[in-house]
């Protein structure tokens, strides 16, 4: 009561002030909770807090084994991250808000359970399929060992990017190539 007392005793400039300075203090506290948060989470960092298998509705269950296969089933997916943990990631995040669309869960996740093992190993493979054993002779470079360069820097790179999307992972790709052996593949 004391508190309200003195605040219907404050004039309107004083109010103001207090409200300002408030709302800057709150946006001030939400930049640095942004500022340490990372973009990405890793799948062997992940924990997950979920009930018993039989307490689930089986809806649910079988929406996450959904997700798990489509996963698998998807270049891109599967090449990036662990698709076991992508399914109970969406799992955990359906019993939390069990009536909204999937695409709002599925867009809440999207940067969860990158596994850099899989991104390497995603990243050698493209490089592998695209570098001919011909033209890395006449570079004087193993295929081999400029492949694992590339899906090495991939995997550094990786979590570092901001808004996935074909544009920025195209950057990175120019980028780790080039890093790899000095030169260019494109030239």
């Amino acid at each position: 009561m004391a508190i309200i007392g003195y605040i219907n005793d404050m004039n309107i400039h004083t109010k103001i002030f207090f409200i300002i300075l408030a709302f800057c203090l709150s946006f001030s506290l939400q930049l640095k909770a942004q500022e340490t948060k990372k973009n990405y989470s890793l799948s062997k960092d992940t924990v997950f807090k979920l009930p018993p298998p039989e307490q689930i509705e089986p809806g649910f269950l079988n929406e996450m084994n959904d997700i798990y296969e489509e996963c698998k089933g998807d270049f891109f997916s599967s090449g990036h991250r662990d698709c076991k943990c992508y399914a109970m990631s969406f799992l955990e995040e359906r019993l939390k808000h069990k009536y909204v669309r999937r695409q709002v869960i599925d867009a809440a996740i999207r940067n969860t359970c990158y596994d850099l093992e899989n991104i390497k190993g995603h990243y050698f493979g493209i490089c592998t399929g695209v570098q001919s054993p011909s033209s890395m002779k006449q570079k004087k470079t193993n295929i081999m060992d400029y492949c694992t360069c590339f899906g090495n820097k991939m995997a550094e790179i990786f979590p570092k990017i901001q808004i996935l999307n074909f544009v920025t992972i195209g950057n990175a790709q120019t980028s780790a190539y080039g890093s790899c052996s000095g030169y260019d593949v494109r030239r």
